[in-house]
């Protein structure tokens, strides 16, 4: 797994969408915390790949998995219920963007995604993650 490969591609994601303010790397989630500082607008944060080698000992095969998401920061004092509710659709309809475009570049065999499935992944909202609020995506490949 070729990590800048995988930034440059999520780089290339983000800067062809019009929804998408910016893009982290982080660990996990605490350490997207402190990465977001400072941050603003609609961001997607991808986990660096953790992988295992899975399968017979002498045909094992490497598969990857990271959490992806889209965060917008949640100002809980001046939004009504409407308002959250809304962000928590936006939000999701961009998660689904995601995850349908990496669906794409694997039906098409596209590096990193050859291995990916489309049924491995999981859509959840996250709540208030340090005054975020945001979908995840576990993704398998």
């Amino acid at each position: 797994m070729n990590i800048r490969e995988l930034k440059q591609y999520f780089a290339g994601f983000v800067a062809a969408s019009d929804e998408l303010t910016g893009m982290i790397f982080a660990v996990n989630e605490a350490h997207a915390v402190t990465r977001l500082n400072g941050k603003s607008g609609v961001q997607l944060l991808v986990t660096f790949p953790s992988s295992e080698v899975v399968g017979p000992a002498d045909n094992g095969v490497q598969v990857h998995s990271l959490l992806l998401m889209v965060l917008e920061r949640s100002n809980s004092q001046s939004k009504t219920d409407e308002d959250e509710f809304e962000q928590f659709a936006r939000l999701r309809e961009m998660i689904e963007k995601v995850r349908q475009r990496l669906a794409e570049d694997s039906s098409r065999s596209r590096r990193p995604w050859a291995r990916l499935s489309i049924l491995g992944t999981r859509i959840e909202p996250e709540f208030n993650l340090k005054d975020w609020n945001s979908w995840s995506c576990d993704v398998v490949f």
